[in-house]
């Protein structure tokens, strides 16, 4: 079975109130790209609904290699297994499925057909996670990170922590958290 991704319903998570919760963890690489820590979405709709993609990760054979999978949606991962966590400090944000940064430890990268807009996903991991934009020139134009390791009931950051970045022609992703155990969940991306 092919894992289908839904186009809707995401919600742009830039409302006309709010930000996604700016940390200290903004872009300093591009000035003009935002990059946040999300606390939370906000109510908005800065992009047509058409042009956002929620991968569903639930039609996922556990123990898959992700590579191609969900490329009629035009992106491709490296290093992603999709698992259902029997590790409680790994909860899923949604559903039963995740993806694991395996079988290399700490590290996930999401490669796009066509320039993206925005970029997010949930992540639960055993250290601090950085999540870092690439052009197609694949220089880096922005990046965010997590405060530290999040796992359920071990740490004082809640699991499923949302990482999200905005940045004109994103190309590249890669959620890096330095050999640490990463899960990935709820990714979505904004074509631009």
């Amino acid at each position: 079975m092919t894992p289908q991704s839904t186009p809707t319903p995401c919600v742009f998570p830039f409302g006309s109130s709010s930000r996604c919760a700016p940390t200290s963890a903004k872009s300093w690489i591009d000035p003009t790209a935002a990059a946040f820590v999300c606390a939370q979405p906000s109510l908005g709709t800065l992009l047509p609904q058409a042009a956002c993609i929620r991968l569903e990760l639930e039609d996922l054979p556990r123990f898959a290699t992700v590579e191609r999978q969900f490329a009629d949606r035009g992106i491709q991962f490296r290093n992603a297994v999709a698992i259902h966590p029997s590790n409680p400090a790994y909860p899923p944000h949604s559903g039963m499925i995740v993806l694991l940064a395996a079988p290399k430890s700490g590290w996930l990268e999401a490669i796009f057909r066509q320039p993206m807009q925005y970029v997010s996903g949930y992540i639960t991991s055993s250290r601090r996670t950085i999540l870092r934009a690439f052009d197609r020139q694949n220089q880096l134009i922005a990046q965010t990170s997590s405060p530290g390791p999040n796992l359920a009931g071990l740490h004082r950051y809640a699991p499923n922590l949302k990482l999200c970045i905005e940045a004109s022609g994103i190309y590249r992703v890669t959620f890096d958290s330095s050999n640490g155990e990463l899960t990935l969940d709820d990714f979505e991306f904004y074509v631009q």
